[in-house]
């Protein structure tokens, strides 16, 4: 069960994204759900959460550079896990900056690291 794509929150966003239309939403998350399927949504999440439980073993919080390929891929992409602090709902708070030269370069990814990426 994974609430970060099939809470209430979640799903709420969905429905609002697709302006209340809820065919629009099942279409667009009929295709979500395939996406995942097709990249392999469910081992990328254990890595992940194993990647969360080492750092807070280590008492500290995750970086960029927890991930893999983090080397090539911080060139095109850059996060900034910011606050010390959790949500209420105690999720970590990922800070990407949105501004000409902030957090993504779309065409660097695409054409660099798409599949590290």
């Amino acid at each position: 069960y994974y609430p970060e794509f099939f809470g209430d929150i979640y799903l709420t966003r969905v429905v609002r994204g697709a302006g209340g239309d809820i065919f629009k939403a099942i279409y667009w998350f009929a295709s979500m759900v395939l996406a995942l399927n097709e990249y392999g949504a469910d081992a990328i999440y254990a890595r992940a959460k194993k990647t969360l439980a080492k750092c807070l073993e280590e008492g500290r919080r995750v970086q960029c550079n927890d991930f893999p390929n983090f080397e090539k891929v911080s060139k095109f992409h850059q996060s900034i896990f910011s606050l010390k602090r959790k949500s209420p709902s105690g999720d970590l708070i990922n800070y990407q900056p949105q501004h000409l030269h902030g957090c993504n370069d779309t065409r660097g990814i695409l054409e660099n690291c798409y599949d590290q990426y």
